[in-house]
């Protein structure tokens, strides 16, 4: 069975972006300080390529994901 791998892209507090990877409810990479949306998406979609089956969630950039 394969682990549920997610990338949220969510927007700190000091106006940067991050990309936070998640597997099976766990936080295990962060990428920070990113300077608008899109690189933040284009990071995501970079790091794609680390995880198999990557899915995108959308957040509005404003909510973090609950373990």
């Amino acid at each position: 069975m394969n682990d549920r791998v997610e990338a949220f892209i969510l927007r700190a507090q000091s106006g940067q972006w991050m990309v936070e990877v998640w597997r099976d409810g766990r936080p295990v990479e962060c990428t920070a300080g990113l300077e608008t949306e899109l690189d933040a998406v284009e990071e995501a979609s970079s790091l794609a390529e680390q995880y198999d089956g990557l899915e995108f969630v959308i957040t509005q950039g404003r909510e973090r994901p609950t373990p």
